[in-house]
């Protein structure tokens, strides 16, 4: 699967870190420095993402087990009679 980035996402994380003033010590980020730290934000979110996709499809999948209620029909019949409950 190919890797899509979300660049409005990255862009609108590089303005938030560099007008919030992200700093390192004494050093304040630069806005390349920010985008820079966007971007491996970004790769990060997308690895994840793609190995949550991956052991989803290597998930076994199950069987769906239906259920006969044939032998309730008579019972559930009797127990609403005429549409109205009995207040059992």
């Amino acid at each position: 699967m190919k890797a899509t980035f979300n660049k409005s996402r990255i862009m609108k994380s590089a303005w938030a870190m560099f007008k919030a003033g992200k700093s390192y010590r004494r050093h304040v980020f630069t806005f390349g420095e920010c985008l820079k730290a966007a971007w491996a934000d970004e790769r990060q979110k997308v690895v994840k993402m793609d190995k949550l996709y991956q052991l989803r499809e290597n998930m076994p999948v199950r069987s769906s087990n239906v259920v006969n209620l044939d032998c309730l029909s008579n019972t559930l019949v009797n127990y609403y009679a005429n549409n109205t409950f009995n207040n059992d």
